[in-house]
């Protein structure tokens, strides 16, 4: 089954295994893709509340401000499915992933 998931993830998203299991951590070797991630990781630790600093570090990076609404918007649209899917228990139809630890907000 592991191997199967790893599969499926590398042809669907494109990305190799190693670029993957850091996204699911929260981290990435690409500055501009850890800034999107952190500010990700804020969003919903703060649930939404972010400060002026988070922002403009994502504009720093190279976003603009309809990039971090797509951001934002992508963090809710997850957040939502979730709710959704854990509320109606909705069986998922692709290999399911491990919770990794350091990814828990």
């Amino acid at each position: 089954m592991q191997r199967c998931a790893q599969f499926y993830r590398r042809k669907l998203a494109g990305i190799d295994s190693k670029t993957i299991a850091q996204a699911r951590e929260g981290r990435s070797v690409d500055a501009k893709t850890q800034a999107a991630l952190s500010f990700a990781r804020a969003l919903v630790a703060d649930k939404g509340h972010v400060s002026d600093s988070e922002v403009d570090s994502l504009k720093k990076a190279g976003y603009t401000d309809a990039a971090i609404a797509e951001i934002i918007a992508h963090t809710g649209f997850n957040i939502f499915t979730n709710y959704f899917n854990n509320a109606l228990k909705v069986a998922l139809d692709f290999p399911q992933a491990e919770l990794v630890e350091a990814a828990i907000v």
